[in-house]
Formats: C-alpha cells, sequence, structure tokens
C-alpha cells in the first residue's frame, strides 16, 4: 500500500503543476501598485481550475487516509479506524482515490472478522469503472485471504493466479518487491490450508525479520501457530497464540487465538 500512495501521490502533484501552469498561461493580468489584477479569463481556466481544486482535494483525503491507516498497523483496532475511514467514502473523489479507500475499509472489516461487510465493499468496488492495476492487485490480494479465511481453495487458487500476472507484467522494481512479499505470504498461507507445508515456515519466519506493521506481525504468528498445529509443534503454537493475544489488541485473530489456545490446552488435560 505504501508504493500506491507513493505513486498517487506523484502523479497528483505531477498534474496539479501542469494545470497550474495552465491557468497562468490562460489568464490575462496585469501588476497594479505591486498587485496583481486579472483583466481577462480563457473559457478553459474553468474546467482546469475545477480539476485543480478535485486534485487538491484528493491529495487531503490521502494525507488523511494515510494517518488513519496508523491506527490499523500500530493499534491494531480496526473498530476505530472503520469509524474514521467510512466518512471518507461519502466525499466525491476520482476513481483511484475512491477505490484506495473502499480497499482499506474492507482491510478493517476483515481484520474485525466481518467477513460479510467486507464482501460488500468489494462488490461496491466492481461497481466503479476503471482503475489503477495497482488497485486490481490490491483486490486480487483481499479476495485471497476471504476465500482462505471461508476454505474456498479453488477461488483462492484463482486469485493468486490473478496477482502473480500482475507481477509478471509489473516493470517497477519496488513495487514488484512489495507484491511479491505479499504473494509469497499468500502462497504460503494457501499451500498450509492445502496441507503442503514444506517451505511455509520459512517464509513466515523471514517475512517476520522484516515487517514492521504490529498487524502484519500479528497475522503472521497467528499462520505460525496454525502451521505448528498442523506439524503438532504444541508448545510452539500456544507461544505464537499467546503473543497475538497480547499484542493483536481488538482484532478479530486476537479471539481465534484465544479459542485456539483454549483448545490446545483442553487437549492437553
Amino acid at each position: 500500500m505504501f508504493y500506491l500512495f507513493k505513486d498517487l501521490k506523484i502523479k497528483y502533484i505531477t498534474i496539479a503543476i501542469i494545470l497550474l501552469i495552465t491557468l497562468l498561461t490562460l489568464t490575462s493580468y496585469s501588476f497594479v501598485n505591486s498587485t496583481v489584477i486579472i483583466t481577462s479569463l480563457s473559457p478553459m481556466c474553468y474546467p482546469c481550475a475545477i480539476l485543480l481544486i478535485t486534485i487538491v482535494l484528493n491529495r487531503i483525503t490521502l494525507k488523511r487516509l494515510n494517518r488513519i491507516t496508523e491506527i490499523m498497523n500500530e493499534e491494531c483496532d480496526p473498530y476505530k479506524y472503520i469509524e474514521q475511514i467510512l466518512p471518507l467514502t461519502q466525499q466525491k473523489l476520482n476513481n483511484n482515490t475512491k477505490v484506495l479507500i473502499l480497499i482499506y475499509l474492507a482491510c478493517g472489516y476483515i481484520n474485525a472478522g466481518d467477513i460479510k461487510q467486507a464482501k460488500m465493499v468489494l462488490a461496491d468496488i466492481a461497481k466503479i469503472g476503471t482503475y489503477n492495476k495497482i488497485l486490481l492487485a490490491n483486490i486480487s490480494n483481499l479476495w485471497i485471504t476471504l476465500y482462505i479465511k471461508e476454505n474456498d481453495l479453488k477461488n483462492a487458487q484463482l486469485a493468486l493466479a490473478d496477482l502473480w500476472n500482475f507481477l509478471s507484467l509489473q516493470k517497477s522494481n519496488k513495487i514488484n518487491y512489495q507484491f511479491t512479499r505479499i504473494y509469497n505470504r499468500q502462497a504460503a498461507v494457501f499451500n498450509m490450508q492445502s496441507n503442503k507445508l514444506e517451505g511455509v515456515e520459512e517464509v513466515f519466519n523471514t517475512q517476520l525479520k522484516s515487517i514492521e506493521s504490529s498487524i502484519e506481525k500479528n497475522s503472521l504468528y497467528y499462520n505460525l501457530a496454525l502451521l505448528y498445529i498442523k506439524q503438532n509443534r504444541i508448545e510452539e503454537a500456544m507461544q505464537a497464540l499467546q503473543f497475538v493475544i497480547a499484542n493483536g489488541n481488538k482484532l478479530h485473530l486476537v479471539t481465534l487465538a484465544k479459542e485456539k489456545l483454549a483448545q490446545l490446552n483442553a487437549d492437553i488435560q
């Protein structure tokens, strides 16, 4: 998501500069006592001004969205996150920004354990026209998560293929690196769910070393716990689940971790 923000930011700033130069070119003005007086406006000034205002509004929304995501990444509080992000969905924005907000909203619902609401948000995205291919890759990532949670491995595999196709066409090294990490993690979770356990632990542990986001860290520890349970490494599974319970705050994963831990304790007794 970080590179998506950066990508949109650069595009908006570039277009805004071009529009500003266009406005200045199309506007006739003179200096009176060191004050700029506009003497005439070309008809083309009005659409340029509207576009410039729209870009400024989108930039303000992106900055606000960036601050809101810190609630999820650091505080692990999807309910507070959803509450603050919902008003942004009511604003008049371009397709890319609108879809980006809905993607983050769907993430919030997934992390709150509300799969039905997350699917409704993704259905709303499908009604929007064309938008950035990076956004489309993020949507594929969300569908993979939802399908795996529902144990719908057939559709999860199709969504993984969509993500891989995006990667194969991606020329930006930074974006390629970011989405390769996402793909590797999702493929590892898919393989674990399919009982193909070889190499899964290595992927999770490797990503744990480089991840700063609390929410991703909790997700990886929870997946590690599931892997350890499949491998009958009960003590390590319990430690991973205890990490999620201690650090996951209000994530739905905390509820799932408590249930798994209680089940493991009951099996031991």
